[in-house]
């Protein structure tokens, strides 16, 4: 027996096993037919089902949100001690965030009232140009 001997087996093999399964598959029209009718009714009851749990989530996700936030009381109550004396608080080492021209940072800058349009210029920089 030589390898070519062996091939030519191996070949004949495998062409019997591939006749074999092609004898035994369905038909790819029959597939295909059979595979649409079952993906119409499938979408119908998926999409159904998924739109009911959606709105179901949504509903258990604003019941629970709502449960959560109680409205609020009027009227508020007078801060403690705590409250107070962190609203008071200064870092120790704020002192070096006070750095040259910082000032025009924490207030409104002033600015001077404008000129009225109709007042007389006399400055000799209007007069250029123009011959006395």
């Amino acid at each position: 027996m030589t390898a070519r001997d062996d091939e030519q087996e191996i070949a004949s093999a495998l062409e019997q096993l591939r006749n074999a399964s092609e004898a035994s598959a369905p038909s790819f029209h029959a597939t295909l037919s059979s595979a649409r009718a079952g993906r119409a009714s499938r979408r119908s009851a998926v999409g159904s089902v998924l739109a009911v749990a959606t709105l179901l989530a949504v509903i258990v996700g604003l019941v629970v949100l709502e449960s959560k936030h109680p409205p609020p009381v009027s009227g508020r109550p007078a801060p403690s001690s705590a409250q107070v004396s962190l609203e008071r608080w200064e870092s120790p080492t704020e002192f070096l965030l006070d750095t040259p021209g910082s000032e025009l940072w924490r207030e409104m800058p002033r600015l001077t009232e404008p000129l009225p349009a109709n007042l007389p210029t006399d400055s000799p920089s209007s007069k250029k140009g123009v011959s006395s």
